[in-house]
């Protein structure tokens, strides 16, 4: 609050030497060190704005991805501004959130990720699961999930995406839960349906890899996404 009345000041007196019948910048010397800066600030000097992305652990199993939006005026004050983009499942398929931990190490052992689990894509090498969501064990892993009362679909994080890849790079902070190496797949939504028939996309939570295609009867790994509404 200090700073907007003191910004509010020198706008007022930066405005007085304009209107007033000399010539601020033809007599310099007449002004106070604060209105020169002042001067400065209007010309934009001192001003910048950036968008970052962060990732906020919920602690109730869930995570969101944060846009930021920062600028600053005149190295005086900086205003920051949040936007919600998605929510993720911290737990991946088939492991167990606990609470009080706040961890997806409910079951398991490290040696199978904690009871992380592989489903079908489809039970049968066809279309019938495009055709029918509902048919198909990814997508209803997904749309079944209760977790925190979010409405879960299959994920597809796009690797170039900036907010997508803050979550990248959290995930190295958990590494010891999340399979997360390059034999890793996990089934997307990037191209649904997007197939020959008997095969569906899958990828690596890995940033800049490369995605596959896997057989739809092959046992893969399910994340869930929570979109938000723009």
């Amino acid at each position: 609050m200090r700073v907007n009345i003191y910004c509010f000041i020198m706008t007022i007196a930066f405005m007085t030497n304009c209107f007033s019948d000399n010539n601020p910048f033809e007599k310099d010397d007449k002004l106070t060190s604060e209105e020169k800066a002042l001067q400065w600030c209007m010309m934009g000097f001192g001003s910048s704005s950036k968008t970052s992305y962060e990732v906020v652990d919920r602690n109730d199993g869930t995570l969101e991805v944060m846009m930021v939006y920062e600028s600053t005026f005149c190295y005086l004050f900086t205003s920051r501004y949040t936007h919600s983009e998605y929510f993720i499942k911290k737990c991946i398929q088939g492991q167990v959130y606990r609470s009080e931990q706040n961890d997806c190490k409910g079951t398991g052992s490290a040696f199978d990720y904690y009871g992380a689990q592989k489903y079908q894509w489809c039970p049968t090498n066809d279309t019938s699961c495009d055709d029918d969501q509902t048919k198909s064990p990814a997508y209803t892993a997904c749309s079944e999930d209760t977790t925190s009362s979010k409405s879960w679909i299959l994920t597809y994080l796009p690797k170039k995406d900036p907010a997508y890849i803050a979550y990248y790079d959290y995930l190295k902070t958990i590494s010891d839960e999340m399979p997360s190496g390059t034999s890793d797949y996990y089934w997307s939504a990037s191209y649904f349906p997007r197939d020959d028939t008997t095969k569906t996309d899958a990828q690596l939570l890995i940033a800049n890899s490369n995605d596959a295609m896997y057989s739809k009867d092959t046992y893969l790994y399910v994340l869930c996404i929570e979109k938000k509404e723009n």
